[in-house]
């Protein structure tokens, strides 16, 4: 009898190909070419993803972290299709961000005597944040700690002043320069001591300390005690506060407000203002909505429960928890991480483009199909490694 034949794994690239003018072609075109391993994705729906080529995916990377509630939520869904019927607003003030403001105060245990800007996404919230160092702070020479492009942590500018980036060899001057400020954006196994050290010198020097919690990792790490960094100035949360969709903002603490340059003409909270207005009204409504799920579900700490499960369910050779996220251990690539990648692809599962990233689950990942998967990861992550006996030695 023959046996039957698998089903050729195929990317989704056929709608890929017919495109000509975007930068994403482009990326695509080079993972036909190179191990980039990327399927454009046509949709998502709870844990799931499905691209052009009719394969599902059992969605380990969650657009950061952001997805705490999977793909389509239909208690999201409904309110965004409620308030944006009701009108954009872009560009008017919206009484419903003092409420989102009370929601993540809660959440997140901010004093209620700081002041809120939001944005549309994250990404232009940490761009605001660039310009009011500079324009209402008078900080231009700031440095990032725990720079996340390396798994391990490191040290980069934040401004384009002064040019040194990880592992040039020039350590000594991240810790003896003269810093404006610090934004602590913790990286994976951040080195903490000499983090640490800068930190300590822009305090004693009355700077700005600035917490960037743009995604659930570096919200984790402050929650579970791992930052040494103390109370920021100045924090970042990104747009896993309404569950993917976008929205940022930027906290003020009450000592922040008052160290801010005042402009003649106007208060200065009135000027900067008018960055919380492009942020339209079904965002701010969605983002309340998505708080309130949360703090039903339990609040981030459920998150980090089921976070936690989910690592029991993986070969510890292989995978460990870092800040109560889980992420694959460096010694398990000798191989490389774009083989793995690939395999798991091919059965069915979607991980994060970078090791550096941490493996995220939804509150819509049942434990059957964690446990399943979990078999899965381990298995592919042996094979792609040094094998059990090895790993054993």
């Amino acid at each position: 009898m023959m046996r039957k034949m698998q089903k050729k794994f195929h990317k989704g690239l056929g709608i890929i190909r017919r495109g000509e003018n975007s930068f994403c072609t482009a990326v695509f075109r080079l993972s036909e070419e190179f191990p980039v391993h990327m399927p454009p994705i046509k949709r998502g729906k709870g844990p799931f993803l499905y691209d052009y080529d009719d394969n599902r995916y059992m969605d380990f990377e969650l657009s950061r972290g952001s997805l705490l509630f999977g793909h389509a939520p239909p208690a999201l869904c409904s309110t965004m299709k409620s308030w944006i019927s009701r009108g954009y607003t872009g560009g008017l003030p919206v009484g419903a961000q003092d409420m989102l403001a009370g929601r993540i105060s809660d959440l997140l245990g901010c004093a209620k005597t700081g002041r809120w800007l939001f944005f549309p996404s994250e990404f232009e919230a940490a761009a605001a944040l660039r310009y009011i160092m500079g324009r209402y702070f008078q900080r231009e020479k700031g440095i990032v700690l725990g720079h996340t492009g390396a798994a391990g942590g490191g040290f980069s500018p934040f401004s384009g002043i002064i040019r040194i980036m990880p592992g040039s060899g020039r350590e000594t001057d991240h810790l003896e320069a003269d810093w404006d400020f610090v934004v602590l954006s913790e990286g994976r196994k951040p080195e903490r001591d000499r983090a640490a050290k800068v930190v300590s010198r822009v305090r004693e020097k009355g700077g700005i300390i600035v917490s960037d919690e743009m995604d659930l990792a570096r919200y984790a790490r402050m929650r579970t005690g791992v930052s040494v960094y103390g109370k920021a100035d100045i924090r970042v949360f990104g747009s896993y506060l309404s569950s993917g969709i976008p929205c940022g903002c930027i906290y003020f603490s009450e000592s922040a407000e008052g160290r801010m340059r005042r402009n003649p003409c106007y208060d200065t909270f009135a000027d900067i203002a008018s960055f919380s207005f492009s942020v339209p009204l079904y965002t701010v409504k969605s983002a309340i909505r998505s708080l309130d799920l949360l703090k039903k579900e339990g609040g981030m700490e459920a998150v980090l429960s089921k976070q936690k499960r989910f690592s029991c369910l993986l070969d510890d050779r292989f995978f460990e928890q870092d800040a109560g996220l889980v992420y694959l251990k460096p010694e398990a690539l000798k191989r490389g991480y774009a083989e793995i990648r690939l395999d798991l692809l091919k059965r069915g599962i979607y991980i994060p483009l970078s090791a550096d990233g941490p493996l995220m689950v939804s509150f819509t990942h049942s434990d059957e199909l964690l446990k399943k998967c979990a078999g899965v990861m381990s298995t592919s992550v042996q094979d792609h490694s040094y094998g059990t006996n090895e790993v054993q030695r």
